[in-house]
């Protein structure tokens, strides 16, 4: 019984893992942070997730899967550099061109 519980314990985090970078891939306009493409994105947002502020609607012991998440975020990330570095530029670039207008 309790290796079954470890095990579906260990495939839901599986199941978590890299949902940072995921989220800051996707062109989800609702959540989207400012800075969509940002280089190493899923590192930042599991740190904004597991260091700011407390939530009223998720108890404290959800932000350990903030903390599980960092690693496979960082490898995440680092995969996806080709995609994000070139992206952020554009993205920073957009915005500048509009603030000069």
């Amino acid at each position: 019984m309790k290796q079954a519980v470890t095990t579906i314990v260990m495939i839901a985090c599986a199941c978590l893992t890299g949902c940072g970078t995921i989220h800051t891939l996707t062109e989800n306009k609702y959540n989207a942070p400012q800075n969509q493409y940002w280089v190493y994105g899923g590192v930042r947002m599991d740190w904004d997730f597991v260091a700011g502020p407390p939530s009223p609607f998720l108890p404290r012991w959800v932000r350990v899967f903030g903390i599980a998440d960092v690693p496979f975020s960082a490898v995440a990330d680092t995969v996806c550099l080709p995609y994000t570095i070139p992206k952020a530029v554009s993205e920073k670039k957009k915005r500048e061109e509009s603030s000069n207008k």
